[in-house]
This record gives C-alpha cells, sequence and structure tokens, in this order.
C-alpha cells in the first residue's frame, strides 16, 4: 500500500518538496504511517528514517495526541486543507512556532494519505 502511494503521488510529493526545499516535509498514509520524511523533517525531529518510517505517528509521538498537530492530520484525514495553521514546538526545541499545512491525497475522494509541510516562524535563540 505505501509503495502504492508513493509511486502514485511521486509527482506531486517530488513538486512539493522541489517548491518547500526549506521546510519540513512528511507523507502519511490514511493509517498514519510515516512513508517519507525529507532531511529537513529528520533533523528538526531528530530522528533517522529507520525511527521514522513505517512507525504510526502517535507511536512515535505519544505525547502529541492532543496536539493541535494531530488534530489537524485528522482534519486532513478527514478530507479538508488546513492551511498555514501555527502550533509551538512541544517534540523538538522548546519555545519555537511553526506554521503547517496539510493536504489531503484523494483518489476519487477516498483520502488514501496526508502531506504535511512545515516550516519554523518563530525560533528562539538559546
Amino acid at each position: 500500500m505505501e509503495t502504492d502511494i508513493l509511486k502514485k503521488y511521486s509527482d506531486l510529493i517530488f513538486k512539493v518538496a522541489d517548491k518547500n526545499k526549506e521546510h519540513v516535509i512528511a507523507l502519511l498514509d490514511h493509517q498514519l504511517n510515516f512513508l517519507l520524511a525529507n532531511e529537513n523533517a529528520l533533523n528538526l525531529l531528530t530522528k533517522t528514517q529507520e525511527e521514522l518510517l513505517g512507525k504510526r505517528f502517535l507511536d512515535v509521538f505519544p505525547s502529541l495526541a492532543s496536539s493541535k498537530s494531530y488534530g489537524h492530520l485528522l482534519e486532513a484525514l478527514d478530507g479538508n486543507e488546513v492551511k498555514q495553521a501555527r502550533s509551538r514546538g512541544s517534540i523538538t526545541r522548546d519555545g519555537a512556532i511553526f506554521e503547517s499545512s496539510y493536504f489531503p491525497l484523494k483518489d476519487d475522494g477516498v483520502v488514501e494519505g496526508v502531506i504535511s509541510v512545515t516550516r519554523i516562524v518563530y525560533f528562539p535563540s538559546s
């Protein structure tokens, strides 16, 4: 299934990644398993590909179960785009503010996954 999503949406994924080179980009399937994470995502989340890919979002980040970010992912799974949603980082560096957009990947109205595109809006100096 995950390979199908990557193949099916590879052009779109490439366009999103190319347009947003400085952003954190992740692709999750309809069960919120990580299928793809760019280098920026791995660096920000301090995870390796092995620690992230194929794992369910809440298994990797259980503390986010009641977070805005998780709520936005669920909203995208319901088929709604969430654009420029702001949140304060709780799994990364304290005090950082992120702006994220979540785009459902639909085929004939059925959501097959979500692309998350995030940028750091405010990063406090150490």
